[in-house]
């Protein structure tokens, strides 16, 4: 896996495409690049403003071309970063990508990429789930769900950090699921009653 970072000045966009294309030859693994690469694909990545530069989409787009790699379908809001909300300049664009090649989605065809939108940051936070919801769990059992209403929880961040030191030492593959175990526990004894809040609302204010 590779975390990536593009520049951010247009004139240097190709500086950003090389150094894809160096890291591309640079071992024969299984390859995924995660990150704000600060690049579009396609016009309809963008909505706002004025339409991105033909150059720079067909520029990109030879770069991961070049580097054997595809992007994935992300799930929900189509676009990651925003500037302006509320104004007549508003832009929003999806300049957060996962990258990956071919190998990579056939070893881990169950791979999902989700929209978590947060408040703190003109940027959304990506989810990649590298398994489907049966998983190891089996038929009949529900499998680790990210809810975004924890993300809105102070206690959320308490709970990944004691969990990642408990769980250290053991693996990463093992650490995260602990992490996801920790945190089931603990959304579902927070969450568990708003179904019956929300009926209680909804009677109330019928009544």
């Amino acid at each position: 896996m590779t975390c990536y970072y593009g520049f951010l000045e247009r004139t240097r966009r190709t500086e950003s495409w090389d150094l894809l294309r160096t890291l591309s030859v640079k071992s024969n693994l299984l390859w995924i690049v995660v990150g704000d690469f600060n690049d579009l694909l396609y016009q309809y990545e963008k909505k706002g403003g004025n339409p991105h530069p033909n150059s720079l989409l067909h520029g990109f787009g030879d770069a991961i071309e070049d580097c054997g790699l595809a992007q994935m379908p992300m799930d929900g809001y189509p676009y990651t970063w925003d500037k302006g909300k509320g104004t007549v300049k508003w832009l929003e664009e999806r300049l957060d990508k996962v990258l990956v090649t071919e190998e990579w989605r056939n070893m881990v065809a169950r791979a999902r990429v989700s929209n978590l939108r947060t408040r703190k940051s003109e940027h959304s936070a990506l989810f990649l789930g590298i398994h489907e919801s049966l998983g190891r769990n089996g038929p009949g059992k529900r499998g680790f769900r990210f809810e975004l209403a924890w993300l809105y929880d102070e206690g959320c961040r308490d709970v990944v950090e004691q969990s990642w030191q408990e769980g250290q030492g053991q693996g990463l593959q093992s650490c995260i699921e602990y992490c996801g175990s920790r945190l089931t526990r603990w959304g579902g004894d927070r969450y568990h009653k708003y179904g019956k809040q929300i009926n209680d609302l909804k009677r109330t204010s019928n009544g």
